[in-house]
């Protein structure tokens, strides 16, 4: 039983991390940027980026920064479906939120403002 759990958290790990750099590249972030927005060394997101490294659910930051960033990309992609879009909403300012959700989403505290901004926008923001 104890394996099966292991097993079943490395692959839980591996679809997470498959899904960050994904939704990353389709943002157009930067590695260094990616890294600050997850809370993940320069090292450890170039290792994720070369497939090398597998987010750590026991390292609670990563972890659910990444789970808060992919969450952030799927309304986003819901909302406007394509990836220029996307991209230019991320980094165009936003006043409702008083700044750009890039901005925004380099602290935790930005991170969750923005997605609870996404979420509760519905269809259009």
């Amino acid at each position: 039983m104890t394996a099966q759990l292991q097993v079943d958290s490395q692959v839980t790990a591996a679809a997470l991390s498959k899904a960050a750099f994904r939704a990353s590249e389709y943002l157009g972030l930067k590695q260094k940027e990616f890294g600050q927005i997850i809370g993940l060394s320069p090292t450890k997101v170039s290792h994720l980026w070369s497939a090398h490294y597998t987010l750590n659910p026991s390292i609670k930051s990563e972890w659910e920064n990444s789970i808060l960033f992919i969450r952030l990309f799927t309304s986003i992609d819901a909302i406007l479906g394509e990836k220029e879009a996307a991209r230019t909403w991320l980094r165009g300012e936003n006043i409702a939120l008083g700044d750009s959700p890039f901005n925004l989403i380099q602290s935790v505290e930005g991170l969750v403002h923005v997605v609870n901004y996404v979420d509760s926008s519905g269809n259009s923001f």
